[in-house]
């Protein structure tokens, strides 16, 4: 052998030959190899077939273990997809990076699309603190982190999840694992649990009902899940909703109330008497239900996932009765009604709502119901309680709020408890009440009838009274008191301030006496119309004759002057009394507030300068003139008790006329541009403010006293001035005065005829020879129309009333052609003794004389041909001209 056997010189001992030759071989010459003795190569040989089959022994295991470990991959890859975890991985920004089959499925989203998208997509936002949280928290310490939070799926929904987190050693990604887990249920039940703890806590602790409904629906809201949570409890015959959350406004008040209507507005009834209560919660209220369908449950709930699909394939006989599909028409398709029953009473019902299908199972809906049982426990007791708060708290705010005062007092008068509505009415606080007595509300010029009624209480133990009252301020008013004794030492008194009403019946009396002194002033009026008829027309007549001479001619002409004048005082007097009808005339507002220079200083006084400053033009207009005198005196009172109580002051009446266009109009929508009269009333006193003129011209309104003013001078000057087609624009600020503008539209100025011209001059009076018949209660009228009605020709009958006339006029053989009748007349009215004579004389005209025209203007018998009204007193002209005028329209 050449070379070297190894480095050492010999093979180890201590190593097996194989071994040795393996180690060696790279040394090993084939002269070495020779050198080995038989009995070396046979071990050699040996050893390496030991060698051998260690090695396949070894590849025999190796294949072992690696079918092994691939079946734990199979099994570990299983387990991770189908986990009922999801297990995730999640980069440091919040990615997901990888995730099983469990996580898409629990997000409700393919896994292939889940890979790239953050996970904060799909944590409810009000949440995703708790995540950045526990991310934080988990690369700051590298200690595994958990939390609770409400995760929604791809579709909306959400669910309660856990969070376990692990950082990964990955120092160029930074990822972190995270295990999600579907704690729904858990979460649900204790949900449950602390909601049942909040029910214990309702039912032992009394407190704010509504407060506690609030929080209440608001806790159901969240449990459930739903986006719309009610409750409603019953009310009368109805079951509104009490309180509610998540639904709209529109919603819950259209559907606030179930019990049905009849057109007249009247709740229906069953046969029972019991109320028609409407829709699905009418049914579970009702207590309407069949078991046997899907959708109730055999406790009588309802509840349907698909409200859509429900209606389309159900009738009303279905669902028990007919549905009004609000819910439906607004969105909803989950719909849950659990009842609220105390024994077999329902009284209230919850109501979860929800736009999504599909939110509800037979197990949630079991859910439901536990609560409301457990939750009727307490709004029973609470409802019963708030009904008794309700009745105590209306109690006393009836008390302390009516205008009825309550007090108890002593035998000696003195008052000991006084409720509020008694210190509203006297002035004085509680506290200074209960330091007086009775006598001292009681004014020293009248305190016998107290006296008296104390006196009466201490003897029968009970009393009722009325007597006047001193307030605090000092002014004084009037109780009625019916006062009754608790005990021998306390009395309780019920006073109500009847001031008003006394005042009223001041004014009613005042109104008696003003209605009587109309009813008198239009006697007096009418009566003086007949004597002034008969002044004029034997005036008249005198004209008309011509001894007449020029002298005497003046002096009747100054005799019809006066009438004239005094016809006007009787016109006023008629407007006074309300027997006068409105009529419209071209009157000048610049002469007639001339006219009433001379009356206006004697209203306002001496301490008040006035000043009348009448338009250089005339200011024609169609109006009623005794109405606008009227109205101007109204004005002018008003201005005068509108000045300071010291006296003093500058009151103005002026006449212009103004052309106005839409800007000036503005504030007065019914007024057009164009040219007006204007009146203006200013004053230098206390003026408005803008609360007051909003109200100045309602009727009753007044800032005077109390017993001052009726309220009722401005409603009038508006009423007047509106009827003439004007309007009033308004100038006020407190303490800087008035002023009032009065506006009319002008017209073009009528023709204004003279007395003279009126005066009829003789020889042109018109004549006939027909047959007239008179009727007049008033002997010398009558005979003044007979005789001038004969001078003219005329064939006359006459009557004192309707007795003598009505057998006359049917019996007459001869041709009535003409009737002329007063129209007061004793026993029957001229209207009636026409309509009567007609009948047997349908074409005879009728001439009305009548001291007054109220109520004639709009009679039947004026609106047709051949009626005519002649209002006195009238002239011996003016009588035969309407006389000559009817004769005419019957040929």
């Amino acid at each position: 052998m050449s070379g070297k056997v190894n480095r050492s010189g010999s093979i180890p001992k201590q190593c097996g030959l194989v071994e040795q030759l393996i180690y060696k071989k790279a040394t090993l010459t084939p002269e070495e190899l020779e050198a080995l003795t038989p009995e070396e190569i046979q071990l050699v040989i040996h050893e390496l077939r030991v060698h051998q089959i260690e090695l396949e022994m070894q590849n025999d295991e190796l294949r072992r273990i690696q079918a092994e470990l691939n079946a734990a991959r199979s099994r570990y890859f299983d387990l991770y997809d189908l986990a009922p975890v999801g297990y995730c991985t999640i980069s440091k920004k919040g990615l997901f990076q990888e995730a099983n089959l469990a996580a898409a499925i629990l997000l409700g989203i393919k896994r292939g699309t889940l890979a790239g998208q953050p996970i904060s997509r799909f944590i409810l936002k009000e949440d995703q603190d708790i995540y950045y949280l526990l991310r934080k928290k988990l690369f700051e310490t590298g200690q595994p982190q958990t939390c609770d939070l409400r995760m929604k799926k791809n579709d909306g929904n959400l669910f309660w999840a856990k969070l376990a987190t692990t950082a990964v050693e990955d120092t160029e990604n930074s990822l972190f694992r995270v295990v999600i887990s579907d704690i729904s249920d858990r979460k649900f039940h204790e949900n449950e649990l602390e909601l049942t703890a909040r029910l214990i806590l309702l039912v032992n602790n009394p407190g704010n009902f509504r407060e506690l409904m609030s929080s209440l629906t608001d806790s159901l809201k969240r449990w459930s899940g739903c986006e719309a949570v009610g409750i409603r409890l019953c009310d009368g015959d109805d079951f509104p909703y009490y309180e509610t959350r998540g639904f709209p406004a529109e919603f819950v008040e259209a559907e606030k109330h179930l019990c049905a209507h009849s057109p007249d507005g009247e709740i229906l009834r069953d046969s029972k008497g019991n109320p028609l209560l409407e829709c699905m919660c009418g049914n579970i209220l009702s207590g309407r239900f069949d078991p046997s369908k899907p959708f109730f449950t055999k406790n009588g709930s309802f509840w349907s996932n698909n409200t859509t699909a429900l209606l389309a394939s159900t009738s009303d006989a279905d669902r028990q009765a007919r549905t009004r599909n609000r819910c439906n028409g607004e969105g909803y398709e989950s719909v849950a009604l659990i009842p609220l029953r105390t024994g077999n009473q329902v009284f209230g019902l919850l109501q979860f709502n929800d736009h999504q299908p599909d939110r509800f199972t037979s197990s949630l809906i079991a859910h439901f119901e536990r609560i409301a049982d457990s939750l009727a426990i307490a709004l029973s007791r609470h409802q019963v309680e708030e009904v008794l708060h309700k009745s105590e708290e209306k109690y006393r705010q009836y008390v302390e709020n009516a205008p009825v005062g309550v007090f108890i007092a002593d035998r000696q008068g003195r008052y000991q408890e006084v409720n509020l509505a008694a210190s509203r009415i006297t002035g004085y606080s509680v506290d200074e009440l209960v330091t007086m007595s009775v006598s001292d509300m009681m004014p020293p010029e009248n305190q016998t009838p107290g006296i008296e009624s104390f006196e009466r209480l201490l003897a029968t133990g009970s009393d009722a009274t009325e007597i006047p009252f001193r307030r605090k301020d000092g002014s004084i008013g009037w109780w009625s008191i019916l006062a009754v004794r608790l005990s021998d030492d306390r009395f309780m008194g019920i006073t109500t301030d009847i001031t008003d009403r006394k005042q009223l019946e001041a004014q009613y009396v005042q109104a008696q006496k003003m209605e009587a002194i109309g009813q008198l002033a239009g006697g007096v009026a009418h009566d003086f119309r007949n004597q002034l008829t008969i002044i004029q027309g034997f005036a008249s007549m005198l004209l008309d004759r011509s001894k007449v001479n020029k002298e005497d001619r003046k002096h009747v002409e100054e005799i019809l002057k006066a009438v004239r004048r005094s016809a006007a005082i009787t016109d006023q007097l008629l407007i006074f009394s309300r027997k006068e009808s409105i009529h419209l005339e071209a009157v000048d507002l610049t002469e007639s507030v001339k006219d009433m220079s001379r009356l206006l200083p004697q209203m306002v006084g001496e301490d008040i300068r006035l000043l009348i400053i009448p338009s250089p033009n005339a200011c024609w207009v169609n109006v009623d003139p005794g109405l606008f005198q009227q109205a101007i005196i109204n004005m002018v009172v008003n201005a005068r008790q509108a000045m300071p109580d010291g006296g003093g002051g500058t009151l103005t009446v002026e006449t212009d006329s103004v052309e106005l266009d839409q800007q000036a109009l503005r504030g007065s929508p019914n007024a057009s541009p164009g040219t007006y009269a204007v009146v203006t009333i200013s004053d230098t006193g206390t003026g408005m403010d803008a609360k007051t003129l909003e109200h100045i011209f309602d009727p009753f309104f007044t800032t005077k006293e109390v017993g001052k003013g009726t309220g009722m001078g401005l409603a009038m000057v508006y009423g007047f001035v509106t009827s003439s087609k004007g309007f009033i624009q308004v100038d006020s600020e407190p303490d800087r005065g008035s002023t009032f503008r009065l506006y009319f539209p002008l017209v073009q100025p009528a023709e204004a005829s003279t007395v003279e011209e009126a005066i009829h001059e003789p020889g042109i009076l018109p004549e006939g020879s027909e047959t007239i018949l008179v009727v007049e209660d008033e002997e010398a009228l009558r005979q003044l129309a007979v005789s001038m009605l004969r001078e003219c020709g005329y064939r006359v009958l006459e009557a004192a009333n309707a007795a003598e006339a009505l057998p006359l006029g049917e019996h007459y053989e001869g041709q009535i052609d003409l009737l002329a009748t007063d129209v007061i007349m004793p026993n029957m009215m001229g209207t009636e003794l026409a309509e009567r004579l007609r009948i047997a004389r349908p074409d005879m005209p009728v001439l009305f004389l009548s001291g007054y025209s109220q109520n004639l203007a709009d009679d039947k018998y004026l609106q047709n041909p051949g009626t005519e009204l002649l209002v006195k007193p009238f002239d011996f002209a003016a009588l035969a001209q309407a006389v000559r005028r009817l004769l005419d329209l019957k040929k």
